[in-house]
């Protein structure tokens, strides 16, 4: 069993997402993080693995479950930080027939970290 525990942060590249990321390392974790550039954010290290992906997509979960197993050997926290900013949907949420457009924001907050 490994000593360290390890955390998998999505939406890592910035904000509250690459302060976790932060406070995770401080306190001893292994982290694996991800957002859809997060290597240009971020600098991997023996105990920070970067995925860069959308997570919204299953290949990216896929690639960051197996990068946790391959390194740390285990999954104990899941952080879903990842988000979406439309700035269509930030002008007007008005009533609408469909509702094509939730789609992104569904996938990338419910579907894909549930597929972790």
């Amino acid at each position: 069993m490994p000593d360290k525990k390890t955390a998998i942060v999505t939406g890592a590249s910035r904000g509250i997402g690459a302060g976790l990321v932060e406070v995770f390392l401080n306190e001893g974790y292994n982290v694996v993080a991800t957002s859809r550039h997060v290597s240009q954010s971020l600098t991997a290290s023996p105990h920070l693995v970067l995925v860069d992906g959308d997570i919204g997509k299953q290949e990216t979960g896929a690639k960051t479950v197996e990068a946790a197993i391959k390194h740390f050997g285990t999954i104990d926290v899941l952080v879903n930080n990842a988000g979406i900013y439309r700035a269509s949907l930030s002008r007007s949420l008005l009533p609408r027939t469909s509702m094509p457009w939730c789609r992104p924001i569904y996938w990338a907050s419910f579907t894909s970290p549930s597929s972790l």
